[in-house]
């Protein structure tokens, strides 16, 4: 499954999917998420208040909204310490947005102060509604859309499928309730609405702005507002050529009006005036919409094509463009203009002679070649967002320039802008450059062309624990896929270790389309504890055509069926971390999968004796062949399997097997369908540490769970990444013993988190501590408490 920067990629996609549906405009704060905050101090810790409430800021003055809308309230009903961080920002942006002295390096960069008209906050449960709340019905039947917004809104939420969020498209009545947190208030409530009391429409909010000022850029508003209610009346979906010419007089009314407003006063005047300011941008947006709307009217459609999916440093790919006239009337085509990123190149190879005349069923084709940068770094940076590729500041993406970009995707490699004319008007159509092919199980795939290192670098395994009772050089497996055939040599640099003349590995002729594999000894000290991080490189040889170049880079795709392919450039680094540790000899371990953790690896690494337990085995198998039987996160509500045989394991455990319980969610039945003792509990919130340096305290330090093979101590709990643990019990009996004690900050300790009872002749352990994030981002104290707790059937 993806994490960091790769779940990142997916969680966009789905976004981005869902705004096909409802047809809104998605931005991305540089906010990373790091993992569980309970508080929004938590959170505002890690991304820092002032930058999250700035992000907030920025995208209300990029947008210049009339309502703000916040689905959280900031509040501990929300319930996670992100949404009340969210919450909370959105409150405070709201007012800020207008302030001209809060982030100023924002009104440098462009943006100008903006104050939204009204702040509604959603109100959820129904024992706190007020009687001044909205009560919208979204559940109420558009005859144009042919559904309701809620059944559009669901259809986009089950989008989300990697949040488990699939959700059924209900008609009929579906109220949601709002309340006005802030600006202007709602005087009539019934089938009140966001933009109820509000200027919506362009006549009425061009003149809230003007004031009784320009009555000449008022009027061809208003021209325009009555000419937009005809070409509403005229259009008919079979016979958009009757709308077409409307849609062109109101296109041409609009860019002077724009003009008009622009010319009146002077650049001074209207600085002074943010409302001015305002009217021009909202017309300079509705420009665009009906400059969209004459063309889908007109029945003309662009497609920009590139043969390959994608291109590398150096190299060119020819680019075909095809204008379509599929509607009547005619239209000159003026000019093709490629646009191009900074440092790649465009020509023209083929193409019609200008202006062209176009009628109902013509085509115009042209073919354009584009020539990546040879600098591989300037041609990777082409079509990837920045804080893809730039290292991160904390739990922030990092971007050039003095505000970050909100904007989710890398604009394209290449834009063809097509000059349309109609009537001595002008209108532009740009058209981005994508690749598609046609997938035999879904048809029809397009997703945007992307450069890829001319040999990407993949390292494996990421972390390497080299555990001090195995006498043994590790082992990094380095896989070298190459694009064209090249010369170069591989070396493995130091990182930390600045000045250090890198390791050759070897020197290598790759074909091209070629793929290398190396296994390959890593130069480490086993007596030296403690752990570094190398870099795997291509070093390219120097030809006349080609300087000399290294690549450290491989590419991991993100694609599912439901969201538009993706991916990352991965740097080729691992880790190697010499721990001591300890295993009891010869132990046999049973391993149940539940989901994501790297259990099986981990007790591979210690060298212990591992086998899986697949569902046949856990059902009729003999479970007394293990020692240690560990059951994995998430086991007994992923597989249903697990929860039915729940009794063999605990019968195991009852004749001397010892039985350890990795966190598991509870249902409906509580932690008792996990745990085999009576009176356990874990209410909601269920208790969990998710502050990664909370102190551990340990209960009983000579307990042998805590002393062999190994003894556990506070600095087994250093370098812990996201959280602590999670799922910690509340209340238990006698026989459960806890063995460790831990909080967030301004908390009671939690000791529901390492149990241990005898069942039997047996041992049962409850480990809620999250090993599944610690071992494989390789923290030694994770392997040196795991090798305890699967070791303790040997204690003596």
């Amino acid at each position: 499954p993806e994490t960091g920067a790769a779940f990142g990629i997916l969680r966009r996609g789905e976004l981005l999917a869902s705004r096909l549906h409802d047809g809104a405009e998605q931005l991305l704060s540089p906010c990373i998420d790091f993992g569980y905050a309970k508080r929004a101090e938590d959170a505002f810790a890690q991304w820092g208040r002032d930058r999250v409430i700035a992000a907030v800021v920025q995208a209300i003055r990029e947008v210049q909204p009339d309502v703000v809308i916040s689905v959280w309230t900031g509040t501990a009903i929300d319930g996670h310490g992100h949404h009340r961080a969210s919450g909370i920002a959105t409150h405070e942006a709201f007012t800020l947005a207008a302030d001209a002295n809060a982030f100023p390096e924002q009104l440098q960069a462009g943006l100008e102060p903006w104050q939204a008209k009204r702040l509604l906050v959603r109100v959820r449960d129904e024992s706190h509604w007020a009687e001044d709340d909205l009560h919208i019905d979204v559940g109420r039947w558009d005859p144009i859309l042919g559904r309701s917004c809620f059944e559009v809104a669901m259809e986009g939420r089950s989008l989300h499928r990697c949040q488990n969020m699939g959700a059924l498209r209900t008609k009929g009545t579906q109220h949601v309730t709002y309340r006005v947190a802030a600006g202007a208030p709602v005087h009539h409530r019934r089938d009140a609405h966001a933009f109820t009391d509000l200027p919506v429409r362009l006549d009425a909010w061009a003149q809230a702005c003007l004031g009784g000022r320009l009555p000449a850029v008022f009027e061809m508003i208003e021209a325009v507002t009555q000419r937009l209610a005809q070409a509403w009346e005229s259009h008919h979906p079979q016979r958009p050529e009757v709308t077409a010419p409307i849609l062109l007089d109101v296109l041409l009314t609009l860019r002077r009006a724009e003009q008009r407003l622009r010319s009146s006063e002077s650049e001074a005047s209207r600085q002074s005036s943010p409302e001015l300011m305002a009217l021009g941008k909202r017309l300079q947006a509705q420009i665009q919409r009906a400059e969209a709307a004459w063309i889908l009217a007109a029945g003309i459609a662009c497609e920009v094509l590139s043969p390959q999916p994608q291109v590398i440093a150096g190299s060119s790919l020819e680019v075909e463009v095809a204008l379509f006239m599929r509607g009547e009337g005619t239209v000159s085509l003026l000019s093709l203009q490629p646009q191009v990123q900074p440092g790649w190149q465009v020509e023209c190879v083929a193409g019609p002679e200008y202006p062209v005349s176009l009628t109902m069923g013509n085509m115009v084709e042209a073919r354009f070649r584009v020539t990546a940068p040879i600098d591989e770094e300037t041609a990777l940076s082409a079509t990837l967002r920045p804080w893809l590729h730039l290292p991160s500041d904390g739990h922030l993406y990092r971007f050039p320039g003095p505000i970050p970009s909100l904007e989710p995707c890398a604009p394209p490699l290449l834009t063809v802008e097509a000059m349309l004319q109609a009537d001595d008007l002008q209108i532009p159509l740009a058209t981005p450059l994508r690749y598609r092919e046609a997938d035999p199980g879904f048809g029809e795939i397009r997703q945007p062309v992307r450069v890829i290192p001319r040999v990407m670098v993949d390292v494996s395994p990421s972390h390497i624990i080299v555990p001090s009772n195995i006498s043994q050089t590790p082992v990094a497996t380095v896989r070298l896929r190459s694009q064209i055939a090249e010369r170069g040599r591989l070396v493995l640099r130091d990182i930390g270790r600045d000045g250090q003349t890198p390791h050759l590995l070897g020197e290598y002729d790759l074909p091209a389309m070629g793929l290398r594999t190396i296994d390959q000894e890593l130069p480490i000290d086993l007596h030296a504890q403690g752990k570094r991080t190398f870099q795997v490189e291509w070093q390219r040889a120097s030809t006349p055509a080609m300087p000399v170049a290294s690549s450290h880079w491989s590419v991991q795709d993100v694609g599912y069926s439901h969201i538009e392919p993706g991916y990352i450039l991965v740097p080729a680094q691992l880790s190697v971390t010499v721990v001591s540790v300890d295993v009891a000899p010869d132990l046999t371990v049973g391993y149940v999968p539940g989901v994501g953790d790297a259990i099986p690896d981990a007790l591979e690494t210690l060298g212990i004796a591992t086998e899986i337990i697949d569902d046949t085995m856990l059902q009729f198998g003999n479970l007394e062949t293990y020692d240690t039987i560990v059951v994995g996160v998430r086991a007994l509500e992923t597989r249903a399997n697990v929860a039915a045989n729940r009794e063999r394991l605990w019968d195991y455990t009852r004749t001397g097997g010892t039985l350890i319980m990795q966190y598991q969610k509870p249902r409906e039945d509580g932690p008792g369908r996990f745990i085999p003792f009576p009176d356990v509990s874990m209410p909601r919130p269920v208790p969990r540490v998710s502050q990664k340096k909370a102190p551990v305290r340990l209960l009983d330090s000579d307990d042998p769970l805590l002393t062999f093979p190994n003894r556990i101590g506070p600095n087994d709990f250093d370098g812990w990444v996201q959280e602590r643990g999670l799922y910690f019990l509340a209340t238990w009996p006698e026989e459960l013993r806890p063995l460790l004690e831990s909080a967030d900050a301004g908390e009671s300790p939690h000791r529901g988190g390492l149990m241990h009872a005898r069942l039997g002749s047996g041992h049962y352990i409850y480990c809620a501590y999250a090993l599944f994030r610690q071992l494989p981002a390789g923290v030694p104290g994770a392997y040196r408490l795991l090798a305890n707790l699967v070791s303790f059937p040997r204690r003596g």
